[in-house]
């Protein structure tokens, strides 16, 4: 396979054009710089491209008329990402934008891609704080995660859901940093202390004399397979009981949405399956109805 060098993330524009320099001469005929086929109609392959290096940069959009994109690059006094609105669905969207004396470009929106592309050139540290946070907060997103009720709403929820015997959700509890479990057992709602102990710095998570959990979410997972004993019964954790219209924050979760301009935005997404969730018009019942819009193409 070819060997694909990105600069763009590392140099300045000027900086770029040296460094393109000194990759021709010292990697000579190994560097592609013009196609293998001047009549090729599509890109060659990997297989055509072994042991050929290959230099990235980003490339900026141009309208037709315009100064070719070399000509802007060497012009230019300022680059980087900025932000716009989009007049659809008002989220401000990275794009990169590159400032000359005369005018302003900018590219198309940053895809996910390329920003995975720039974030791995964090640091090994960078990495390792980036990989520490989320083991902490798994918790958060999982569907049993409820933050601020207390036990008489926990109750209600397990009531009005019913969901049987060790139907269960987690709960912040009036302690500053703690945790309660609660779940259904034979008709009746039961509430545990989750236990938190500091070990050697770290905090971990307990319900039992002899278990010990790095996180809530491993607790969980773990009662889950094994019954929970007490001096009085033993219970397995089922089905979770979902936070009440937790949709509402999801990012693809949209509450005045128009058919018309939920297919304009799907229209301008990089990926098939692309999707959205809009709220419709309540119906002749009264009932609250949804729609799901995706793309594919």
């Amino acid at each position: 396979y070819p060997l694909i060098l990105s600069i763009e993330n590392h140099c300045s524009i000027p900086q770029q054009r040296v460094m393109a320099q000194n990759f021709c001469d010292i990697f000579g005929d190994y560097l592609l710089t013009s196609p293998l086929d001047l009549m090729e109609t599509s890109l060659p392959s990997p297989e055509d491209l072994v042991y050929k290096i290959i230099i990235k940069y980003k490339k900026l959009a141009a309208a037709p008329n315009d100064k070719g994109t070399d000509d802007v690059l060497s012009e230019t006094c300022m680059d980087g990402i900025l932000y716009l609105e989009d007049e659809y669905d008002k989220i401000w969207r990275p794009h990169f934008f590159v400032l000359s004396n005369n005018r302003l470009d900018w590219t198309a929106e940053q895809t996910d891609s390329e920003d995975k592309e720039d974030d791995e050139d964090q640091s090994e540290e960078e990495q390792s704080e980036d990989e520490e946070s989320p083991n902490e907060e798994l918790h958060f997103s999982e569907p049993w995660f409820h933050r601020g009720i207390d036990g008489v709403a926990a109750t209600k929820l397990l009531q009005h859901y019913n969901k049987g015997n060790g139907s269960f959700l987690v709960r912040e509890s009036s302690r500053a940093g703690g945790y309660s479990i609660s779940f259904w057992r034979n008709g009746v709602a039961q509430h545990c202390r989750i236990k938190t102990k500091q070990v050697e710095g770290e905090t971990t998570f307990s319900l039992g004399e002899n278990d010990s959990f790095v996180n809530l979410y491993s607790l969980v997972d773990f009662y889950k397979l094994h019954p929970l004993r007490t001096p009085q019964f033993e219970i397995t954790l089922t089905e979770a009981i979902s936070q009440p219209n937790a949709h509402l924050d999801k990012e693809w979760f949209h509450v005045s949405l128009t058919r018309d301009v939920a297919e304009n935005m799907l229209m301008r997404a990089p990926h098939d399956g692309s999707f959205l969730v809009r709220k419709k018009e309540t119906t002749e019942k009264n009932q609250e109805a949804f729609a799901i819009s995706f793309k594919y193409v």
